[in-house]
């Protein structure tokens, strides 16, 4: 087994985060993976919303249809097929406030849009079931309930009256007019009619606390029938209550469902289904109030659940990015005499996608398996090529990732934070990934990680580049050496390492002998070094580490001879005339060479020397025509 030598070791199993905010997490029916056919479904990744189905084909789930958000960044999502609509909210204020859309559920187009003046964010959205009206809860610090009317584009309702952190709101399915939210204490509110007896004047009343008199931290809520609403603990307990009195329903008692928090909830026939932080999923029965099943346990965080309208389909959604399909026996929705609660729910992993934007990808030379890491803590195996996920595992549920680093020979991938912390995985079993290592390595984010089967080393934004010993299935520390303004690194092999800083240099360098009693000191080394343009982005190596492509901010892409003196090495640059600026390369083993570039688009160039042919000459293969390629 793996075992760390210097850092903080982490179990074999890992501790799921417990610690991020539910999002969408709601009944009647789940906000987060909404169905908008009987098959079809939709969720949000980065900027966009992906429709998918259920129909068993791994190719075809999440990968169809996509729809770029018309916004910056998709956050909370709804759906009403009854009025053919989608909602969705923006995740955060950028240069402009945060808004909602309403778009069309037959063509995508916008039919309304509304901007969400003095707000930061939006947590989540709901649609009224029978009403053009959608509820918006707005993020820190107000955490503002808003109802707006589309159609007439009016605001219906606005308090800012909450005081705790809300993480859902919905309405009342039999009512538009009722709506609860929920996050820290439950409240109902309802629309009424102003004291100056203006019909379209409506404002919004806080008519009781729910549960408060308990004293219980209540984390997420889900209507029940008869204006009743189920409510979950972040101890994992769960409560039915009469919605009008705050009272509890007859029969109703606090029910331990899971171990961690319950995150989300959602309604059948007979069943409300609760989603945990541990990963559980339990069916507990209305009447008899007793849990009549669990699945078994998911990997990461449940945050979202959604069943298909005629309830044979439940789909979980984790705070991993993975999504799960679980095929729901009859007997269990109706109750039939087959039923038992010992027969087994198996979901299977059958999506997945990141929160926020890929910062990474890399592929294993010898396997048909590529790792991605996303900007949210998440990093997913892949199987190629049919892009079918294996797994999503939580990296951080705190720090963006920045760097990513495969190593075929000890299968494994190492990761870097903004915070500069270094993890290593082990990919042994490719449907868990294995912490075997993790540690603060830098004091600024980590800007590079480059792992082989005896090396580790990673490079700081504040110009350190630590190395670390792997052998013996150990992971400890070597010592640091110093290159300001860094950028990335490689290592070449050898014993040697080649980074770019961002004044425009190529820095190549041998791995120095550590001593002990440097302790934290920096080791002097002789540099090789190449003045290439005002400023290097990142490079790629090719398989036999012999050639190096170069972006430049200023020269556009270069390629170097690594065998050569870095001062006599150029072998080609990129006639820029006309083209937009690089983002990615990539170099395949036969010598063809990738460029990704700012607009979206994918080129491939038959060699090396080829970069210096004319802009059109180039094989265009990819266009990213809803943003940049970043790997």
């Amino acid at each position: 087994a793996w075992s760390s030598g210097g850092g903080v070791r982490e179990p074999g199993t890992v501790m799921l985060p417990l610690d991020l905010p539910v999002v969408g997490a709601e009944g009647f029916p789940a906000g987060g993976l909404p169905f908008v056919s009987e098959t079809g479904f939709v969720y949000a990744c980065g900027n966009a919303l992906r429709h998918a189905s259920i129909n068993g084909e791994d190719e075809d789930v999440g990968v169809q249809n996509f729809q770029w958000g018309a916004g910056s960044g998709v956050t909370a999502i709804a759906c009403n097929t009854r009025l053919g609509v989608i909602a969705y909210a923006e995740r955060r204020k950028t240069t402009q406030p945060p808004c909602v859309f309403v778009t069309s559920l037959k063509d995508g187009g916008v039919i309304a849009k509304l901007e969400l003046e003095g707000e930061l964010g939006v947590v989540s959205v709901d649609i009224a079931r029978e009403h053009p009206r959608l509820v918006v809860l707005s993020d820190v610090p107000d955490h503002t309930v808003l109802v707006w009317d589309w159609q007439e584009d009016k605001v219906l309702a606005k308090s800012t009256a909450r005081a705790s952190r809300a993480t859902s709101v919905n309405f009342n399915p039999s009512s538009a007019n009722v709506l609860c939210s929920s996050g820290g204490k439950l409240e109902l509110w309802e629309l009424v009619v102003s004291d100056d007896g203006d019909e379209d004047s409506l404002i919004a009343d806080p008519v009781v606390n729910l549960g408060s008199d308990e004293e219980r931290d209540i984390t997420c809520h889900c209507w029940g029938t008869g204006d009743t609403v189920f409510a979950g603990t972040g101890t994992g307990e769960l409560i039915h209550l009469n919605a009008r009195t705050g009272k509890r329903v007859v029969g109703s008692n606090w029910l331990q469902v899971c171990q961690g928090a319950v995150a989300c909830m959602a309604l059948t026939l007979k069943h409300v289904v609760v989603g945990g932080s541990d990963g559980q999923v339990a069916w507990v029965l209305v009447n008899g109030y007793s849990v009549d099943s669990l699945t078994p346990w998911v990997h990461g965080r449940v945050c979202t659940l959604s069943f298909s309208p005629t309830f044979d389909t439940l789909l979980i959604g984790t705070n991993a990015g993975s999504l799960y399909q679980c095929d729901v026996p009859r007997d269990l929705i109706t109750g039939g005499a087959e039923w038992t609660p010992e027969s087994a729910l198996e979901p299977d992993l059958v999506g997945g996608f990141h929160d926020g934007c890929f910062v990474g990808i890399e592929a294993f030379a010898a396997l048909p398996v590529a790792v991605t890491a996303g900007e949210r803590g998440v990093m997913t195996v892949w199987k190629l090529p049919t892009l079918t996920p294996v797994s999503s595992t939580v990296v951080s549920s705190t720090a963006l990732l920045t760097a990513l680093s495969l190593c075929d020979g000890a299968r494994a991938v190492a990761v870097g934070t903004d915070t500069g912390h270094v993890a290593v995985y082990d990919l042994g079993d490719l449907s868990l990934p294995r912490c075997v290592y993790r540690a603060r390595v830098h004091v600024a984010a980590c800007v590079g990680v480059s792992l082989s089967e005896t090396v580790l080393a990673s490079g700081g934004d504040d110009g350190t580049v630590s190395f670390l010993a792997v052998s013996d299935q150990m992971i400890t520390p070597l010592g640091r050496v110093s290159i300001p303004l860094l950028t990335a690194l490689k290592l070449l092999g050898g014993g040697s390492v080649l980074a770019s800083t961002a004044d425009g240099k190529l820095v190549k360098f041998a791995i120095p002998e550590f001593s002990s009693s440097e302790g934290g000191d920096f080791t002097a080394i002789q540099t090789e070094e190449l003045k290439v343009g005002s400023g290097i982005g990142s490079f790629a190596l090719n398989a036999s580490h012999s050639t190096a492509v170069c972006m430049c901010t200023d020269k556009g892409v270069r390629a170097y001879d690594l065998a050569s003196p870095l001062a006599s090495s150029r072998l080609a640059s990129e006639d820029k005339s006309g083209q937009t600026r690089c983002n990615a390369t990539s170099v395949s083993g036969r010598g063809w060479v990738a460029i990704g570039r700012r607009d979206g688009t994918v080129s491939i160039k038959a060699s090396v020397t080829a970069l210096a042919d004319p802009p059109g000459s180039e094989r265009r293969i990819f266009d990213h025509s809803w943003g940049g390629v970043v790997g």
